[in-house]
């Protein structure tokens, strides 16, 4: 039963550890997209364009109509 018991948090250890690194990665993610949002800004490519390059979807959409409107 001990050996169960231990096997199992083990397991949810592992799964919980899983998780975090999952999380840090889609942060880095949408920071480096965001980041590339404002350089298209920033350099005055139109919105058309950034949509055309960087996805219309959401949440692509909804970040870069925010940043265009900043």
């Amino acid at each position: 039963m001990r050996t169960l018991i231990l096997a199992a948090a083990i397991t949810a250890l592992s799964f919980t550890a899983n998780a975090e690194e999952t999380k840090q990665s889609q942060c880095a993610e949408i920071a480096d997209f965001a980041g590339n949002i404002m350089t298209l800004r920033q350099l005055g490519k139109p919105m058309a364009d950034t949509f055309k390059l960087l996805g219309g979807k959401e949440p692509a959409r909804t970040m870069i109509i925010q940043a265009y409107e900043t």
